[in-house]
């Protein structure tokens, strides 16, 4: 969702952005199969009765067993801890509201230097969302890393030499 709203801002008259870095950005709304159900109200049962398993599932998220977090790797961990400190209701919501929220419009105005970072293999938001955005923002430079939807955690090396070879000069890279 960060990439939606950070199109939103740098698309407003505000001259504050001068510069937009988006990794796997949505930019149509449209991103999984679970958009339909989710439009249609067929997940309102499902979240009926995940509000009563939530304090439950909250916590194995906040505080997995061990044996489970050593099985996956530290940004996935952390995604699922903050999952856990939310509710099925604004989970859902924040779902819903990134679902309707279309930005293709509004990319022809964003007119500061921009990269578009994409994880060839991210199953969240397809890259083809962020090629619209490379495709539709006047000068965008693409980046393609062999990553799912962090490519920052999962391929950080090539993360970071991508983010420097746009900022140039002014980037100074953690010690």
């Amino acid at each position: 969702m960060g990439g939606t709203i950070a199109i939103e801002l740098a698309a407003g008259t505000d001259p504050a952005v001068t510069g937009l870095v988006l990794v796997n950005p949505l930019v149509s709304g449209q991103f999984t199969q679970l958009v339909r159900p989710i439009r249609e109200d067929w997940m309102r049962p499902v979240v009926g009765v995940t509000r009563r398993v939530w304090p439950v599932a909250a916590r194995l998220l906040t505080r997995p067993p061990g044996v489970v977090r050593s099985r996956f790797p530290d940004h996935v961990v952390r995604n699922q801890e903050d999952l856990g400190q939310t509710t099925a209701d604004s989970a859902l919501g924040s779902i819903r509201a990134v679902l309707a929220w279309d930005v293709r419009d509004r990319l022809d105005n964003v007119h500061a230097p921009t990269l578009v970072v994409l994880g060839d293999s991210d199953r969240t938001v397809p890259p083809k969302e962020g090629m619209i955005a490379g495709d539709r923002i006047r000068g965008a430079r693409v980046v393609h890393l062999p990553a799912g939807h962090h490519p920052p955690d999962e391929t950080p090396d090539a993360f970071q030499a991508a983010l420097a070879a746009f900022l140039g000069p002014i980037y100074i890279p953690r010690a």
